[in-house]
């Protein structure tokens, strides 16, 4: 049984929102953030329940980042915890950096941590939504988060709550298993925490009052199968256990395992003995803390000089701490004794013993390690001398754990422990029935000696019990011993460590032994309800007629003799009924069954009445005690009165006078016994002074017994725990020699002397060493490795206890070995002597070597590349960068560490490259950006791309970058852009004409014949000026004469007499003029060849061009015939006609005329160049 609260915790939630099913707090650190985005995706939305997140562990998640991502998973709505923010359900309320989120009155509070506060945030967080919320709380503990979170469990759980911790397969060793195991109910992959949760909430129904009534009565009928499983297991019977805090704890598993049948569950004990653990452990309801109500530990402090007043050296100060869980309240009051032991000059010897049902928890307390979180509780003072810190716990000091023996007891179960100076059993009654605290206060009186004190919890007490203790202080209660005039020896079994056989019941029927024989509640009632069906006037006696209980109005059937005092009925009866009585009880005790004594007459005062008894035993087997029922009937003159029946002869009256004489005759013989009786009385008297001397020495033998026996059960219990320090120490010898063998250093131990203690295997191959050289001086032992200075190092050592390195070699093997001289100290920090280790270096060495060559080709090959290599560290900042750097920039290596670097960048890109390192672990780094090159004073663009180097686990430890010149290659792609535009749009152009020129062929030709022929020629016209268009540069023109010779060309005329050309020979034109204004010139050399000017001799053409306009930035061109007898109209002449007409003032903004004279055709066209 552990160290509880006062009262069964198990609460109903407090000021909860109605439309908020339960509260789940998570404590979440990076190394889960996985699993929780997984738990919190896998829950089921709809249930109603509200979500606060704490972040703890060491390396801690960003706060902006969790809540992105779980709001990317989630379907519930996910937000920064804001103070005063109601409570509402399906919500994710997450806590920022340094900030401690609690849950008060159905809102959120959120504030900042106080600098020193040493509580963590997920512990602050799940101890107030237990407070808050009781059995409707969920308290959900991830990996990462080491002793975090322990406290706010184990409030949960007290509050009646689901307590749930992660389990990770791959974690063989379970050092990364989140929570204490004895405070979960349930250990499970994320998956499986989401179900957990989700059922959990589902039925939380079950938590209604209406339900709980019913369920409690349905455990009442199944509580007998429940406790024989129990005792099954554990070997701890709970029938003394009180039996609603029993029933509720049952219902607090069932609603866990979700079990609707008691029946099913009772099966499930019996064939499941880790669900019996499970029970077992909730049962124990384990809280604790050190110097839990401190209010009662500085009363505690104030009695403490008591418990030494009278103690010499060699005495012992002996303290028993019951209920003792995992050693806080032990070990709190061992830094109060201790404390004030230091003051005396001479302490006496201090031992406490720490006993509990919980063998883990006994295993915890030996193990003295604690969360950081009890620095909460312990003043700095106390922390700093009694605890030292080792990563994430605090390790209670040798000088502690020495005078704590910790042992498994069952207090009403084992033997107790004697000459008890300080009695320590704080909130563990108030789980035991009446009865059993009835037998287990007298204990406690027994085990303490003189008048020490008594510490119990503030909500026990000994009222039933005030000549056994009186209170120190009532309200804090502690209370002292009070010496008795006769000493109770309690009837406690015998240890179970002593006996074989099953487990003694908790709830053992023997009372305590007392002066006189005292009755029972149970038989007391039994009497009672005897008695009412026959008279108001009777007495309860044992099978030796001694009297246990008397009823009232009984005074009158009662006359002692007298003499010594006698409980025994006989004894007491009236004179008339003593002969009667005696044969009545001989037989009702005889044939068990009710005997009657009808109308016996008795004198009182002169009067004479008559009384019916009836003597009736209480059960029919095993008869231990009967009831004597005494009924008044009358006066027993109306009896000599009545008038004899009619018919009575005379024979009757002598058959009643003969009667009459043998009743005298008998009353004569009775009394003749009495005082026969009176005689033999008197030698009893005799006797019995000789009988008591005997039951004196009887009792002190009886005492000595008892004091024997516990001191038996005091030295199985050091014999226990020293014998578990020997399987420890074993253990941890056998943890140290595979040690060193594993880890394969040549260890050698020296005493002070320079003797040999002892070495390892390994030391073999550095010292010819034998089992026997052991106790040898080392100036006899030879070395195989060349160490002269092995003497004065390890003198140097034990002088100033500084370890000494130094680096050796067999030169023989061509090995290197690296020495290490380190003093031996031991537990108590007392220096014995000195260890050398010799590791062998040879492979580092050699691989040393083979790194630096790698290295310096590594670093010819950076040099000889062009690009700028560098590193940085995970945040960015620069710690190396090659020579290209400092020769391209300018800048020196030192300079661009860090941040610097960012100074040679264009001052338009800094913000560009600070933006892409904000984002680097998510989407990389790759950003381009200008450099200045110094040898030519210009900006040069290049792009920067960084890899991660990442560790085992994943994480990135640094980054290795290249930038590299892009600046050519952004040109040509520039180039590159441009020239693909441009053909792009040059063919959407051509692709335009070809279109067109196909419509007006299809639209003037007479037949598809003529079409065909038409089409050809003016494809082949577009073919070679496409020809001349794709040979020029994207820089270069085609000019205005070289189209025209193109054109004549295509129909078989070059210039002469009759084809005069006349124009500059530099008028460049764009692509699209050129394409237009061919087709244009192509339609009149054809129209002038077939109908015009070329087709005869005697006729001329003259096409002229110049500059105009007041820029020069139009062409005007003149197309003249002459000498030509004209057709009055001509077909062909409408394709040419429309096209310049139409389509080259719509298309290039050209102004154009046309006209077919009497002598040949006349055509103007002027358009911007």
């Amino acid at each position: 049984m552990n160290d509880t609260h006062e009262t069964d915790p198990v609460k109903d939630p407090e000021n909860l929102p109605p439309d908020v099913a339960a509260v789940i707090g998570i404590g979440v650190s990076a190394k889960s953030l996985g699993s929780f985005l997984e738990i919190l995706s896998s829950t089921e939305p709809g249930l109603g329940g509200a979500y606060l997140v704490a972040i703890g562990g060491k390396d801690r998640p960003s706060e902006e980042d969790l809540l992105s991502e779980a709001t990317a998973v989630s379907s519930f709505t996910v937000m920064m915890a804001e103070d005063g923010a109601p409570l509402l359900p399906e919500h994710v309320y997450i806590a920022g950096a340094d900030r401690l989120l609690t849950l008060d009155a159905g809102r959120i509070s959120v504030r900042d941590q106080p600098a020193g506060e040493r509580a963590g945030a997920v512990d602050t967080m799940l101890d107030s939504i237990a407070r808050n919320a009781g059995r409707h709380s969920v308290a959900v503990i991830l990996n990462g988060l080491h002793a975090e979170g322990a406290v706010g469990l184990r409030a949960a759980k007290e509050c009646g709550g689901l307590t749930i911790g992660e389990w990770d397969p791959g974690d063989a060793d379970g050092s990364e298993r989140a929570g204490p195991s004895g405070v979960l109910d349930i250990r499970g992959t994320p998956s499986r925490i989401a179900a957990e949760i989700d059922l959990y909430i589902g039925n939380i129904a079950v938590l209604h009052e209406e339900s709980i009534r019913i369920t409690a009565e349905e455990v009442e009928t199944k509580i007998a199968g429940i406790v024989s499983a129990l005792r099954k297991v554990t070997g701890n019977d709970f029938h003394g256990y009180k039996r609603g805090t029993f029933v509720r704890r049952v219902q607090r598993r069932l609603k866990v395992l979700q079990m609707p049948d008691i029946a099913a569950y009772v099966e499930l004990l019996r064939e499941n003995r880790e669900e019996v653990q499970r029970l077992f452990q909730d049962l124990l309801i384990g809280v604790t803390q050190f110097f839990r109500d401190p209010l009662e530990f500085d009363l505690l402090e104030r009695e403490i000089p008591s418990l030494f007043e009278g103690k010499r050296e060699g005495d012992m100060v002996r303290v028993w701490v019951l209920g003792c869980a995992t050693g806080e309240e032990a070990y709190s009051i061992a830094m109060l004794l201790k404390e004030y032991a230091a003051t005396l000059e001479v302490p006496p010897r201090i031992q406490i013993f720490a006993t509990d049902l919980d063998a883990r928890a006994l295993g915890l307390a030996r193990a003295a390690r604690y969360a950081p979180t009890i620095a909460d509780h312990i003043r700095p003072d106390r922390l700093e001398r009694w605890f030292t810190r080792e990563g994430d716990t605090y390790n209670v000091v040798k000088e502690l754990r020495e005078i704590c023996i910790f042992s498994p007891h069952n207090l009403v179960r084992d033997a107790p422990f004697s000459r008890i100076d300080l009695l320590s059993c704080r909130n563990l009654l108030i789980y035991l029935n009446i009865e059993v605290q009835d037998r287990t206060i007298p204990l406690f009186h027994f085990a303490l000696r003189g008048r020490w004190i008594l510490m119990l919890g503030s909500s026990e007490n000994v009222t039933r019990h005030q000549t056994l203790f009186a209170p120190v202080d009532r309200k804090n209660r502690l209370f002292r011993r009070l010496d008795t005039a006769t000493r109770v020896i309690p009837d406690f079994p015998p240890s179970l460590r002593v006996q074989s056989g099953p487990s003694v019941t908790i709830a053992s029927p023997d009372p305590l032994a007392v002066q006189l024989p005292r009755l029972s509640d149970s038989i007391g009632r039994q009497a009672d309800a005897v008695a009412e069906r026959f008279a108001p006037g009777y007495v309860v006696i044992d099978t030796q007629f001694e009297v246990l209980h008397f009823s009232g109005r009984i005074g009158r059937f009662l006359e002692p003799l007298a003499g010594a005092a006698s409980l025994s009925l006989i004894s007491l009866v009236h004179p008339d009924l003593r002969g009667e009585l005696r044969a009545a009880l001989y037989r009702a005790l005889a044939e068990a069954k009710k005997v009657e004594l009808l109308r016996q007459v008795i004198k009182h005062e002169e009067q004479a009445s008559c009384v019916n008894i009836i003597i009736e035993p209480l059960s029919r087997e095993h008869i231990t005690s009967l009831v004597v029922v005494f009924q008044h009937v009358g006066p027993a003159s109306d009896e000599a009165e009545r008038p004899a029946p009619s018919g009575a002869d005379d024979h009757v009256q002598r058959i009643e006078n003969e009667l009459r004489l043998t009743r005298g005759r008998l009353q004569a013989t009775i009394e003749e016994l009495e005082s026969t009786n009176e005689e033999l009385r008197s030698s009893n008297e005799e006797y019995q002074s000789i009988n008591e001397e005997l039951q004196s020495t009887n009792e002190e033998l009886e005492t000595s017994k008892e004091e024997l026996q516990s001191l038996n059960e005091e030295l199985q219990t050091v014999n226990l725990e020293l014998g578990h320090q020997i399987h420890e120490l074993g253990r941890s010898n056998s943890d140290i020699k595979n040690l060193l063998e594993a880890s394969q250093i040549a260890t050698i131990f020296l005493d002070n002397d320079f003797r040999l203690r002892n070495f390892t295997a390994s030391a073999t191959e550095v010292f010819h060493l034998l089992e026997t050289d052991v106790g040898r001086p080392l100036d006899h032992i030879v070395a195989r490795i060349s160490y002269p200075e092995i003497h004065e190092d390890v003198r140097q050592v034990l002088q100033s206890l500084i370890p000494i390195d130094r680096m050796v070699s067999d030169r023989t093997r061509d090995r290197d070995y690296a020495v290490r001289v380190l003093p031996y100290r031991s537990i108590d920090n007392f220096i014995g002597g000195t260890v050398l280790t010799f590791t062998d270096m040879t492979a580092t060495h050699h691989a040393e070597r083979a790194l630096q060559d790698s290295e310096k080709r590594l670093h010819v090959l950076i040099d000889g590349l062009p690009q700028l290599i560098w590193r940085a560290d995970p945040g960015g900042s620069w710690t190396w960068a090659s020579p290209q750097w400092a020769t391209y920039t300018g800048q020196s290596v030192e300079k661009a560490q860090g941040a610097g670097w960012l100074e040679q960048v264009h001052p338009d890109d800094r913000e560009t490259a600070q933006s892409a390192w904000a984002v680097v672990e998510t989407a990389g780094f790759e950003a381009d950006f200008r450099l200045m090159d110094v040898s030519t004073g210009q900006w040069r663009w290049f792009q920067t791309r960084a890899t991660p180097v990442r560790n085992a686990g994943g994480r990135i430890i640094e980054w290795l970058c290249a930038s590299t010149d892009m600046d050519e290659l952004l040109s040509l792609q520039e180039r590159q852009r441009v020239l693909v535009g441009e053909l792009q749009h040059r063919t959407r152009n051509l692709l335009s004409v070809v279109r067109q020129v196909a419509q007006r062929t299809l639209q003037s030709a007479r037949d598809m014949t003529d079409f065909g022929q038409r089409f050809r020629d003016r494809l082949e016209m577009l073919a070679r000026v496409q020809g001349l268009l794709s040979g020029l540069d994207e820089n270069s023109r085609l000019s205005f004469d070289a189209l025209v010779r193109t054109a004549l060309s295509a129909v078989g005329t070059d210039p002469g007499e009759r084809l005069i050309l006349d124009g500059p020979s530099d008028v460049p034109l764009g692509p699209l003029t050129v394409q237009l204004l061919a087709m244009a010139l192509h339609e009149l050399a054809t129209n002038a060849v077939k109908h015009g000017a070329l087709n005869g001799a005697t006729g001329h053409l003259h096409i002229g061009w110049r500059i105009e306009g007041e820029d020069r930035r139009r062409l005007h061109i003149t197309w003249r015939e002459t000498g030509v007898v004209m057709p009055e109209a001509e077909p062909g002449w409408g394709q040419g006609r429309e096209l310049i007409e139409r389509a080259l003032p719509y298309q290039l903004d050209a102004a154009t005329s046309f006209r077919v004279e009497s002598d040949g055709v006349f055509c103007t066209i002027s358009l911007p160049i």
